[in-house]
């Protein structure tokens, strides 16, 4: 199976129309948040934002026609938030009803299991290597929140 074009009913979803989805004004279908909180002396450096308070979220969101895209934002407190990267990507979002959890597997941008069963999401895991590509050290960064749209 060639998960970049395949919209089937295991969730499997790609960029078709690279970029849509994030911002541009196309309806979303789902979409998923995590947010983590990130020192203020390593957000200073990595993205330049002078606050005592930093959160970095990531974003996948499908659009109308299907088509996923990944995007990520910084913000600080007192500060407009910052759009660091947005690109397409293929995505698998699998709920498990019996379970009350969301399995997303974003191909390298983030891998996370949501837990869903009490009506308010809550993030159970999550993996990202995209907090590398843009400065941050290795390490673990605490979770801020979680937000979900959409089906879960």
């Amino acid at each position: 199976m060639t998960r970049a074009h395949t919209n089937d009913c295991n969730g499997v979803s790609g960029p078709q129309a690279a970029g849509r989805g994030a911002g541009d004004g196309t309806a979303a279908r789902r979409s998923a948040s995590i947010r983590w909180k990130v020192g203020s002396t390593a957000g200073r450096r990595a993205f330049g934002v002078d606050s005592d308070t930093i959160a970095l979220e990531l974003r996948v969101v499908e659009s109308e026609a299907g088509a996923w895209s990944g995007a990520v934002r910084v913000m600080g407190e007192g500060t407009d938030p910052k759009q660091l990267d947005e690109r397409p990507i293929a995505v698998r979002w699998q709920p498990d009803a019996e379970l009350g959890l969301l399995h997303i597997d974003a191909d390298g941008f983030v891998r996370a299991t949501i837990d869903t069963s009490n009506g308010t999401p809550r993030l159970l895991y999550a993996r990202s290597g995209v907090l590398g590509e843009l400065g941050l050290g290795g390490g673990r960064y605490e979770p801020e929140g979680t937000e979900l749209d959409g089906a879960a």
